[in-house]
């Protein structure tokens, strides 16, 4: 008798320590996250925490899958650190069987560009068109004794549509002699009557090396142009000096100019800097408020020079900033906007 005792006695205490044992193992019913949101600055990580529901559900951690369904702006570890890629926003899916959980993810650079006061882009069939700001003004400019100048020119002999950098970005073909006369819309600033600050950019390939004229701040073509690439392929201009380095003839390239008056004047190549002239160098003297060559009136000239230093030029974009930018914005232009490569 005390043998079947016993005997029903451990029976009973092993299936209550297996009903026990089946009540701990609670069924999984979906995944919680720690965070409904995240929001993070551009270059910093975050980790993400997932757990089942209900909490005590017995699961395995290293089957949660995670994935971004836009990588260009943020990445996910398979142990859910999430890596910003770019400014924007995306949503990062963690599962688990059947089971999936979403946290929206905003990834906010800190280095702001301001908007743009003009841009010309040349994808319209006139090329004059202009995405933001006013039109350009066909022009040409006529190597006689003495020269004249057409602004605006009905001869449009010099100006032509081609393909651009990308098949989704055309170009303008300028040919010398001709140019675009230019309003640019930007209020007197820099502390002076003219505008004494403002960023320029330029999307361009050279045919051949030579000389080739960018801008003019003389509004009717009627002086020395301010920007160039020289005989040698260096750019610059005699006041500011030219480029220790040449521009490959038949690429393209981004050029951006920015000018600040009395402080500095800054050019740079694909978004680094190629030559500056800054307070205290090369005849910076000669760079007051209100009183030096690429100080602006209200119009200019784009891609034209007085005495024909301006050779065939293909440009796809010209944009226009009323503030100098700083080379962290200026590589941010270079990764976030350019077509180029």
């Amino acid at each position: 008798m005390k043998t079947t005792y016993f005997i029903k006695a451990a029976c009973m205490l092993a299936c209550t320590a297996l009903w026990t044992a089946c009540e701990k193992e609670a069924t999984m019913t979906g995944i919680s996250v720690d965070r409904e949101s995240l929001s993070l600055l551009l270059g910093n990580n975050a980790q993400i925490t997932a757990n089942p529901i209900p909490a005590d559900a017995s699961i395995d951690t290293r089957t949660y899958e995670w994935s971004s369904d836009n990588e260009s702006i943020a990445t996910v570890t398979p142990f859910g650190v999430v890596k910003s890629v770019e400014e924007g926003t995306c949503n990062i899916i963690v599962r688990n069987g059947s089971f999936s959980a979403t946290i929206p993810v905003t990834v906010t650079d800190p280095i702001q560009v301001p908007d743009k006061k003009a841009h010309w882009t040349f994808d319209e069939a006139d090329l004059r068109v202009a995405a933001i700001g006013q039109p350009l003004t066909y022009g040409k400019r006529i190597d006689g004794s003495p020269r004249t100048t057409e602004l605006p020119t009905t001869d449009l002999s010099g100006f032509t549509s081609v393909a651009g950098p990308t098949s989704d970005n055309k170009a303008v073909r300028v040919a010398q002699w001709f140019f675009f006369g230019a309003t640019h819309g930007i209020a007197p600033n820099g502390g002076g009557t003219k505008v004494n600050e403002y960023t320029i950019l330029f999307d361009f390939r050279i045919p051949q090396t030579g000389w080739h004229c960018f801008l003019q701040t003389a509004p009717n073509n009627d002086d020395d142009g301010d920007l160039f690439t020289n005989g040698s392929g260096k750019i610059g201009v005699g006041a500011t000096g030219y480029s220790a380095d040449v521009v490959p003839a038949g690429e393209w390239h981004r050029l951006v100019a920015t000018v600040k008056s009395g402080e500095f004047v800054n050019f740079y190549l694909d978004g680094a800097l190629f030559h500056t002239l800054e307070a205290g160098g090369k005849n910076i003297a000669d760079f007051p408020i209100d009183g030096h060559r690429f100080v602006m009136e209200d119009k200019f000239v784009l891609l034209g020079d007085e005495d024909g230093e301006d050779g065939d030029i293909e440009v796809s974009e010209i944009a226009l900033w009323s503030q100098a930018l700083n080379a962290d914005q200026v590589k941010k232009l270079e990764r976030t906007e350019s077509k180029l490569r």
